[in-house]
């Protein structure tokens, strides 16, 4: 997974020269002057909180998927349409199946009850 802007200014923080700090502190609307160690803190916690939110955003959209699959699966079994006929058909086939086995069952069932008869 690519890394967020944030996470990458993040690592060369501590490359960065002041002409750098003060265009990325520009960037995202904050105060840009002051001390280089003021700018570092300023920039730093900024990002922080910009990854915190990106992660917050990823989490609520997986979430927001997992409701979806979940919504799908309450409510229309998870299969589409195609799916869902093919299903029906198999089971038909099943209690048709079944049926037969059931029958065939009782009639030897008949049968041996007659040969019991005398």
């Amino acid at each position: 997974m690519a890394e967020s802007p944030a996470a990458e200014v993040l690592k060369k923080l501590p490359t960065l020269k002041v002409v750098d700090l003060r265009q990325e502190l520009e960037k995202r609307g904050l105060e840009k002057s002051g001390l280089k160690a003021d700018l570092v803190k300023r920039l730093e916690k900024s990002l922080l909180e910009d990854s915190i939110n990106e992660e917050t955003e990823d989490d609520n959209e997986a979430v927001e998927e997992d409701k979806e699959e979940e919504e799908q699966m309450v409510n229309g079994n998870g299969v589409d349409d195609e799916e869902a006929d093919e299903l029906e058909f198999k089971e038909g086939d099943v209690d048709e199946e079944v049926e037969e086995e059931e029958n065939e069952a009782e009639g030897e069932v008949l049968q041996g009850r007659r040969r019991l008869l005398p």
